[in-house]
């Protein structure tokens, strides 16, 4: 009886090990699934999380874009209509391509019709939307107490008919918008819109310099 009972033992304590192993491997296999589900359902988060980020950002973006194209288009109409006398408004979409920033401008008229800037209505306009787009992007980055707006040769197409209305808008830029405005310009007509007025002669090689506008009195001249 002896004889069988110790292989009977023998063989249930290597049954009873092997089931401990399998045990022990078992819990390891649980453990690991168990952090493996547990990484994944954190990875998804994450993913989540980002994925409501990069909308929130891409929202952000949108609407900032919204609220440029509103702010440069708004500032050009109302001084493109200003200076022609008829309702003008420029279209502007902001767009990205290849990572690079791109702009397109368009400009609607009162009956809703779309032309292309750069072909609509000579190249004056064309001058005047420029100017207006400065005006708007410095009024944005630069403090009112430190404007300056220094323009060489500018509105060069701009026809005699409409240059009285440029002055005018370049007055109402100065005073309202806290722009102290510099102008280089041969054309009289432009120096219209000068509260102070400088102008420069060559006399037999010698640069004159006499204030013409302002107080009245001739400030210097000299010079090679």
């Amino acid at each position: 009886m002896t004889a069988l009972v110790q292989p009977l033992d023998d063989t249930l304590s290597a049954l009873g090990a092997r089931l401990r192993e399998g045990a022990g491997a078992q819990r390891v296999l649980r453990e690991q699934r168990e952090a493996a589900d547990r990484q994944a359902r954190e990875a998804r988060a994450e993913a989540a999380l980002i994925e409501e980020v990069v909308a929130y950002f891409a929202a952000v973006r949108e609407l900032l874009k919204e609220r440029l194209e509103t702010s440069l288009s708004s500032i050009v109409s109302d001084g493109l209509t200003r200076v022609y006398g008829e309702p003008l408004q420029l279209v502007i979409e902001l767009d990205d391509r290849a990572d690079l920033p791109v702009a397109r401008f368009r400009l609607r008229d009162e009956r809703g019709l779309e032309t292309e800037l750069i072909e609509a209505r000579g190249g004056g306009l064309v001058n005047i939307a420029s100017f207006l787009l400065k005006v708007r992007l410095i009024m944005g980055m630069v403090p009112e107490q430190a404007r300056v707006l220094a323009l060489d040769e500018p509105f060069v197409n701009v026809d005699g008919v409409a240059i009285d209305a440029v002055c005018a808008l370049l007055r109402r830029i100065a005073h309202e918008g806290g722009f102290q405005v510099i102008v280089i310009t041969q054309r009289t007509d432009l120096s219209e819109a000068a509260d102070l007025e400088y102008r420069f002669s060559q006399v037999e090689g010698v640069t004159e310099i006499a204030l013409v506008r302002g107080p009245e009195e001739e400030i210097a001249q000299g010079g090679p």
